[in-house]
């Protein structure tokens, strides 16, 4: 199988545990730099390869782009500007493994690695200074390598199907800028209909849990603005979504599926101030050569 999928997620407004903030809270917490809203874009291509009917490999590179505005106040002076960054993300390294099948469930088991190819070293101009070190937020890599174990299950019985995945993003090691970023655990549990044989709709609550980094970069001030505060990254989000998907079977397009997923959160606490999700979006293109 080869994929490809666009995903957009949008930050607005600030957060303290599940609190909102207004900018002068904010700045009132002691930061001159305020972060008010993120767009994040990410384009994922990917492959998958199934050597025999047990074990299938794949491999997922994603592109980023990101952009953040940010408000400061006194003593910089009151003022409004962007910073933004892009590049290549870190690449996932996956084997699936098949611990269970029958005519209607399936369990796998995902063994992955996280590899660092993407760059923690971005700079753009700020008021402040010319090409100054991005906070994490804006970094497309983590630097580390990191495991990617997850169990996946789903089962279908003639239009229904069903499943729940858990998984994790463990990171190594400190990475060379002297930090680590924090343990990721998500899952998801879903449904799904197919009224027609090319119509497919789903709805999904998904979990995400993130701790806070081990470390910092030397080079970061984390009391000039909270996205440079490796101790402000923690969180935990449930969000919900719907789905559809559109296939093509027994025409040219056989073979060939398109997916849009929507979703928004229901909850989220963080340790703030943080900005807080307001929503996400997903394009997918995926094709299986048929036999």
């Amino acid at each position: 199988m080869i994929s490809y999928r666009y995903m957009y997620s949008r930050m607005e407004g600030n957060l303290s545990g599940d609190t909102p903030l207004e900018p002068a809270d904010v700045r009132g917490a002691g930061y001159m730099v305020v972060p008010t809203d993120m767009d994040m874009h990410m384009h994922m291509v990917g492959a998958m390869y199934a050597p025999i009917d047990e074990l299938t490999v794949a491999l997922m590179l994603p592109l980023m782009h990101m952009s953040m505005h940010h408000q400061a106040g006194m003593p910089l002076g009151a003022m409004a500007f962007d910073t933004s960054s892009a590049g290549v993300g870190d690449m996932r390294a996956t084997a699936l493994i098949r611990l269970f099948e029958d005519p209607n469930h399936q369990l796998l088991l995902g063994a992955g690695l996280v590899l660092p190819s993407g760059s923690t070293h971005v700079r753009d101009d700020t008021p402040m200074a010319n090409q100054v070190r991005l906070p994490y937020p804006m970094r497309p890599g983590g630097g580390s390598v990191a495991g990617n174990p997850s169990f996946t299950y789903t089962g279908h019985a003639d239009i229904v199907s069903w499943g729940a995945q858990a998984s994790a993003v463990l990171p190594m090691h400190r990475n060379e800028d002297g930090y680590r970023l924090g343990f990721r655990y998500g899952g998801s549990v879903w449904g799904g209909l197919q009224p027609l044989p090319w119509l497919g709709a789903s709805v999904r609550v998904a979990g995400l849990g993130r701790e806070n980094m081990s470390g910092a970069d030397g080079d970061l001030n984390p009391a000039m603005v909270p996205t440079a505060d490796g101790q402000l990254q923690a969180l935990f989000r449930l969000d919900a979504l719907v789905g559809f998907t559109l296939s093509a079977p027994g025409t040219i397009l056989e073979g060939h599926q398109l997916s849009v997923e929507a979703g928004t959160p229901l909850y989220q606490n963080v340790t703030g101030p943080q900005l807080a999700q307001l929503g996400t979006l997903m394009v997918g293109w995926q094709w299986t050569p048929v036999p």
